[in-house]
Parts: C-alpha cells; sequence; structure tokens
C-alpha cells in the first residue's frame, strides 16, 4: 500500500468517526432536543405562549356537548368520573365509597344505541352528545366542564377524576384554582413527542412552541370559578382534533383566561392504571 492510499484511508476512518459521533449528537438535539430540558427558548428549541391557531378558533359561537344529566345541590364538592357506561358495577362502588364521604358523584359517559333508564344510578350519570371513545376524550372534558357551568356550581371543588384512579377523600385540597392530583407537567420540560400515542401533527399544535403547563389527565381539581373561566373559553374555540384533553383544559385554555399554573399534591390521587381490582382494594382498606 502506497504513503498515499495509507494517508487516503486514515481520512476515511476519522470522517467515519466523525460521522458517527454526529449522528447521535443530531438526534439528540433535533429530535429528542435534550437541551431544551434548560428551559431556553434558544438552539432551535420550541418557545412559550399560545399558537396565534386558537385565537383564530374563537368564534365566540356557544357549543353545546350535553344530552342528559342532572344537576348537584350546590356548595359541596363533586368529583366527576371519566368512564364508560359498562362498567356499572364499578360506578355503583365507587359511588358509595365517595358519597360517603360527603362527596357528590358524576359519571360522565357518551350516547349509545342502548336505553338510558337500565342504568342504575341513571340520576348520577352526564351523558353527552359525542360517540364515546377515546378519540373523543375532549369532548367528554368539555361536557364535564359544561355541567359544572350549567348547574351553577358555586364554591365547590371539582374532581376530575379516571375511573381506574384512587382521589383521597381525607387528603386536604389545596388553596389553588387547579391542583394536579397525578402530575404536572412544567413547560420549561414539555413539548410535543415526535411520535406515538401522544404525538399531534404540525396543523394540531405547531412543532415551535411548548405545551403550556398542565396537569396530568387521571386527577385534577378545579375550583368551581376556575372551571366556569375555562368553560366560557372552549365553548367559544372550535377543535375537533387535539385530543390531548389534559392540554387542551389545564394547559391552553387555562392559560387563555389567565389562570396561574396549577398547584401540585401527588398524595391526593393514585393512579392504577387499569387495575381495577386493586383500585378497589384501596376502598375497602379505607372502609374496613
Amino acid at each position: 500500500m502506497t504513503k498515499h492510499n495509507s494517508k487516503r484511508k486514515l481520512h476515511k476512518q476519522k470522517l467515519l468517526v466523525l460521522l458517527s459521533s454526529f449522528f447521535p449528537a443530531y438526534i439528540i438535539f433535533s429530535v429528542f432536543k435534550l437541551h431544551c430540558y434548560t428551559g431556553t427558548e434558544n438552539f432551535g428549541c420550541p418557545k412559550y405562549g399560545i399558537p396565534e391557531k386558537f385565537l383564530k378558533l374563537w368564534n365566540h359561537e356557544k357549543k353545546n356537548s350535553l344530552q342528559k344529566f342532572t344537576c348537584p345541590v350546590s356548595g359541596s364538592d363533586v368529583i366527576l368520573v371519566t368512564t364508560t357506561r359498562d362498567k356499572t358495577d364499578l360506578h355503583e362502588k365507587i359511588y358509595q365509597f365517595y358519597t360517603k364521604n360527603g362527596f357528590q358523584v358524576r359519571f360522565l359517559i357518551g350516547r349509545s344505541k342502548s336505553s338510558y333508564d337500565k342504568l342504575p344510578l341513571l340520576e348520577n350519570y352526564i351523558i353527552g352528545d359525542f360517540e364515546d371513545r377515546y378519540e373523543n376524550l375532549h369532548f367528554k372534558t368539555f361536557s364535564a366542564y359544561q355541567f359544572v357551568a350549567l348547574c351553577f356550581l358555586q364554591n365547590s371543588n371539582v374532581i376530575f377524576l379516571d375511573d381506574d384512579t384512587f382521589f383521597n377523600p381525607f387528603e386536604k385540597i389545596l388553596p389553588a384554582p387547579i391542583t394536579c392530583g397525578h402530575a404536572r407537567f412544567n413547560a420549561e420540560t414539555t413539548w410535543k413527542k415526535p411520535f406515538g400515542k401522544y404525538h399531534l401533527s404540525d396543523d394540531i399544535w405547531p412543532d415551535d412552541y411548548r405545551y403550556p403547563t398542565y396537569c396530568g389527565g387521571p386527577c385534577t381539581i378545579v375550583t368551581s370559578s376556575a372551571a366556569e373561566k375555562i368553560y366560557n373559553v372552549a365553548s367559544e374555540i372550535e377543535l375537533t382534533d387535539f385530543n390531548m384533553e389534559d392540554v387542551l383544559f389545564t394547559g391552553v385554555y387555562r392559560t387563555l383566561v389567565d389562570i396561574q399554573e396549577p398547584a401540585e399534591n401527588r398524595k391526593l390521587c393514585h393512579h392504577f392504571a387499569g387495575d381495577y381490582t386493586a383500585l378497589v382494594r384501596k376502598f375497602e382498606s379505607y372502609i374496613n
């Protein structure tokens, strides 16, 4: 091998080493944006604020998402459980546990071809005017906020709860407009996922914006006055494709009506992630 060829081979090896080290760095900076967790808006990091799109969608025409509901007594705290109509046995256990501890309970479901009259505890269901599937979760959440506003709940805390989540009725609720009982995701470290279940297209939420600080979905406590403010803006913005309801309601809409960032108390709730047997055991541990 000549000296010239040897130098050329060495040059190629250095180039390959350089490229192999550059590619992981590119993934880290461009895809996962790890440097952005410092909170900076520089170096290609998403910026803070609400995209202009949401202001353009503000049509000031109130929309309705409710088919059937019964208002609770004003002045006491209300638990609104996101669920499906096939879990009636679970609903009975949830209802009994929380009503015995001084809370009013309502179950959020969507419309169905089956008769509602056969539902036990019928007066405790909020039935929304939408097909009951995961993609419509933001409509279900909207129906909950509309329920709070139309029932004129005053001086109450409203607990938005997934049906596989335990809310501790004995833990003190913080005196804040919104409290994250499961988890709070801060704007400094929160933006769109590049892929997967929670990915949103650039048309729905621009890549160059962070999400506002918001509460993770399973358990959020909102005062009735804050819920009404959020409803007032949510009812006038026409969105059909933003199905990350936690970001939308406790992040985007909260910011638009100038409600302070949520407080956080993880002692309030425990998410059992679909393990309903464990949830029922939790209820029983407080009863026995």
